[in-house]
């Protein structure tokens, strides 16, 4: 996790995707991971993905629920 937050903040969104996707469902950092995916597939242009992933967020009920929400109602 924090290597993909380092090419997230790098600017390396590629990687930052690729690194995020090793982390299985099972993993505790998997909410915060998703977090990071939505954001990375925005910086990417990817809005239908981004909101995909935010809108599974706000489902469950995770530290990033109300922010997945904020950044929702502002995409919309």
């Amino acid at each position: 996790m924090y290597l993909a937050l380092c090419y997230f903040e790098k600017d390396q969104i590629d990687k930052a995707m690729m690194t995020l996707n090793t982390i299985p469902t099972s993993d505790k950092r998997y909410n915060k991971a998703n977090w990071y995916m939505a954001l990375a597939k925005l910086r990417m242009g990817q809005l239908s993905e981004s909101k995909a992933l935010l809108q599974q967020l706000t489902i469950i009920d995770t530290y990033y629920s109300e922010d997945a929400k904020q950044l929702l109602d502002a995409l919309n």
